[in-house]
């Protein structure tokens, strides 16, 4: 009996207690586990939806592709950027930036919201008075620095 717990049975039981092995816990553990990783994801996909549906602004420009040197006027609109190693210079003011790439270095000189689902991507951007720019970081060793 040392691998069992005995452990008090609900009311209305007949004898009194129930008695449980290791395995029957782990088991418990695990469904209660898993239980709480998915309602956490279900949660996480909501709230990420609603998010996605309240920042979509205007048109998306987009750049793919590997390794470009690209200058961007904004405009106000939202940029899409994808593919690694880009070297870009954004002008004007961007509603938001989303990066999906790897190794990227982007020179903004104003944004509002930067999300980066990329890798050891560089952003800089001047800080605008007017409003707080935020940040989203999902990917791994990104650095954002606000001039």
């Amino acid at each position: 009996m040392r691998n069992n717990h005995i452990i008090p049975s609900p009311k209305g039981g007949s004898s009194g207690y129930i008695l449980l092995n290791l395995s029957t816990l782990f088991i418990m553990k695990r469904q209660t586990l898993l239980k709480t990783i998915f309602l956490f994801f279900a949660m996480f996909s909501f709230m990420s939806g609603l998010y996605a549906q309240e920042t979509v602004k205007g048109k998306k420009i987009k750049v793919r592709g590997t390794a470009t040197t690209r200058s961007i006027d904004c405009n106000g609109e939202s940029l899409l950027i994808s593919g690694n190693r880009h070297k870009i210079t954004v002008k004007g003011y961007c509603f938001q930036i989303t990066v999906y790439g790897d190794e990227c270095s982007i020179n903004l000189e104003s944004v509002r919201l930067i999300t980066l689902h990329g890798n050891k991507n560089k952003i800089t951007y001047k800080v605008n008075p007017e409003f707080k720019t935020r940040i989203n970081r999902f990917g791994d060793y990104n650095r954002v620095d606000a001039l």
